[in-house]
């Protein structure tokens, strides 16, 4: 199946605008209805937000790796760290991941993942951090 460009007619304009009016209106009712479950049902979205977890499925959705990736990845780091090489439980892992493309890099404590994102992804900043402690060192 070839893909077609979209149509620039007036009526395939108008028609892409409707449903674009109507997509934004259902997702703010889906919007609605989900607080409202969430707010009568707060145990069972808790109970599915930790089998999600668990299982590992949020890890699937939002890194796009498959089922168990964090699980084998840490395995393969010898349940350790990748950045500092600390000794890592699978609970206190994060996946770390490239802002930019979105792909899946490894799996580090969450105190090596707070320093990444405050150094803002920079190797550059890291390496002048790095060299700061170390002129300091004696001190």
């Amino acid at each position: 199946m070839r893909l077609r460009p979209p149509s620039t007619s007036l009526g395939a304009v108008r028609q892409r605008k409707h449903r674009a009016k109507h997509r934004a209106r259902d997702r703010e009712k889906a919007n609605r209805y989900n607080a409202v479950y969430r707010a009568k049902h707060p145990e069972a979205v808790a109970q599915q937000r930790e089998r999600y977890r668990k299982d590992g499925m949020m890890d699937a959705w939002r890194y796009d790796v498959p089922l168990g990736w964090r699980k084998a990845k840490l395995k393969e780091q010898e349940g350790r760290c990748d950045s500092c090489r600390s000794p890592l439980e699978i609970s206190d892992s994060v996946i770390d991941h490239n802002h930019r493309s979105g792909k899946a890099r490894g799996v580090i404590c969450q105190f090596c993942n707070r320093a990444l994102g405050q150094a803002l992804e920079s190797p550059m900043r890291l390496r002048l951090l790095a060299e700061y402690l170390e002129r300091y060192a004696a001190d």
